[in-house]
């Protein structure tokens, strides 16, 4: 089995059924205080709490699985909402938890980590945050590995950065995907 940093930033009912089977097939989950991130004045100083667990859980061989919500139904998603209303950064009439906010945070906390630990494969879920969190981590181009999925290929980063240049990585759109995604990604197993 491959080691998996998996990242989502969807409230999709698909992906939270894929993060719960990760989760009981041995993933840790690292569930993100994102109210708090998108409250806390000094942003990059919040990351260090999340990224101390995760470094940990990968240095002792665990898969992981980030993730900023679980379904529609998350309390954080509402609560994040409100602090960056709060703070101005949202318009009193978005519906959203803010894209842009959560993936960046993503890709800074997976930047951060890769920065402290080799891992071989990452995966992206959400589609609207996965782009941010792809231009954070600093992603020159992807060349597409193999199939996992319709719709979700494992891909081989390009990257100026050397630690990141050469890793597998498989962006997904929350409604993409069989329950046992993450699972897939772990094992390597490629659908035809």
């Amino acid at each position: 089995m491959t080691q998996v940093l998996a990242a989502s930033g969807s409230c999709s009912p698909v992906t939270q059924s894929q993060i719960e089977w990760a989760a009981d097939a041995g993933f840790e989950e690292v569930p993100l205080e994102t109210p708090e991130y998108a409250a806390a004045d000094d942003r990059a100083a919040w990351l260090a709490g999340p990224l101390r667990q995760i470094v940990a859980l990968l240095r002792a061989g665990k898969s992981d699985i980030v993730h900023t919500s679980k379904g529609r139904d998350d309390r954080r998603i509402a609560e994040t909402r409100a602090a960056c209303r709060a703070r101005g950064d949202l318009s009193p009439q978005a519906d959203f938890a803010p894209a842009p906010l959560l993936g960046r945070l993503l890709g800074r906390l997976l930047r951060r980590v890769l920065e402290s630990v080799a891992v071989p494969r990452l995966c992206l879920a959400g589609g609207d945050t996965s782009s941010f969190a792809v231009a954070e981590l600093g992603i020159d181009a992807l060349e597409i590995a193999s199939r996992l999925t319709r719709g979700a290929p494992l891909c081989r980063a390009v990257a100026g950065d050397r630690r990141l240049d050469g890793v597998e990585i498989a962006l997904k759109g929350g409604q993409v995907g069989r329950e046992d995604f993450f699972g897939l990604l772990r094992s390597g197993v490629a659908l035809s």
